[in-house]
């Protein structure tokens, strides 16, 4: 095993931000990390996916919420009742 670990460290690896010129500047943009780091990268974004995803959770359950709760939007029902209530008032 210590052999292995060896060889992996005689290679020079560049480690920062860079741009494979081959695949442009958009697709070619690449970060190469240590291990150390590229696992608290690994655990920063899965902890900004959770903290985002279960905030577009929240906003889609209001939405729901919003768009499934009974509003007594029909101005007949609405008059129907004001009707009756006056109706009930003059008697």
């Amino acid at each position: 095993m210590n052999v292995q670990q060896q060889q992996v460290s005689e290679y020079d690896v560049y480690t920062r931000l860079w741009i494979n010129r081959t695949r442009g500047y958009v697709y070619g943009t690449t970060i190469t990390l240590r291990r150390q780091a590229g696992s608290v990268l690994i655990a920063f974004l899965a902890s900004y996916v959770a903290l985002a995803g279960s905030g577009c959770w929240m906003i889609m359950r209001f939405r729901l919420h919003h768009t499934f709760s009974w509003h007594p939007s029909n101005t007949q029902s609405t008059q129907h009742l004001l009707s009756r209530d006056t109706a009930g008032k003059e008697n």
